[in-house]
């Protein structure tokens, strides 16, 4: 195991490797020089200029990983017993090999104790709209989760929290079902950012986990 070095230098990341103590010494280091010890392939990365990182860097991203953690915590208190879905390509092989070319979406977790119920977690703001408040949820999205429930005949519930300037609020969870978007008519808005998007209605959702226990 060698020795990742890295200077910064006008602005710039500038990473070298030393396999010994030897090359260490012929490099340039300095006070502000970052060593830290690995393998050769544990290379650092920019976060802008990752593939795998780059989704880090948004807000958004990183109050939905919150809200999942807050989902565990509570779905704890309220004995359901949950089997976290992991999102890699070698876990989701199964249902690509079978869906072939038709785009599906996995959720977050199986709900074991009733009936696997598949849950997505998500974080999105609250906002004024034709005098209600709602949030949004994509169009693409919901044909993606439509033709995964296809497949494994599982229904597939939206849980909800309130984003305030990227903190879930942990009081404010609402629920919907994939089915219910397929039994109403909402309306729909086209968002330069993130395209084609259902207005979901607060109103109309199911507060904290009600709608879970209709399944039961």
């Amino acid at each position: 195991m060698g020795f990742h070095i890295i200077n910064i230098d006008n602005n710039e990341l500038v990473h070298q490797y030393a396999k010994n103590d030897y090359e260490l010494a012929v490099l340039d280091i300095r006070e502000d020089t970052i060593i830290y010890q690995g393998e050769s392939h544990w290379i650092p990365e920019k976060v802008i200029d990752s593939k795998k990182y780059a989704i880090w860097a948004n807000d958004w991203y990183r109050a939905g990983i919150k809200a999942q953690e807050i989902f565990k915590k509570q779905a704890k208190k309220n004995n359901l017993i949950l089997e976290e879905l992991f999102q890699d390509q070698e876990s989701f092989k199964s249902y690509t090999e079978t869906a072939k070319k038709v785009p599906i979406k996995r959720g977050d977790f199986l709900i074991r104790n009733i009936r696997n119920l598949e849950i997505d977690v998500k974080c999105r703001k609250f906002y004024e709209a034709n005098g209600q408040l709602v949030f949004n949820f994509k169009v693409q999205h919901y044909y993606m989760h439509k033709n995964m429930m296809d497949f494994t005949k599982t229904p597939i519930i939206i849980a909800v929290y309130e984003n305030i300037d990227n903190i879930p609020n942990s009081n404010n969870l609402r629920m919907f079902s994939i089915e219910w978007i397929q039994e109403n008519k909402l309306n729909i808005q086209n968002f330069k950012n993130i395209g084609k998007c259902f207005q979901i209605p607060v109103k109309e959702t199911f507060e904290g986990f009600e709608l879970l226990e209709r399944y039961r």
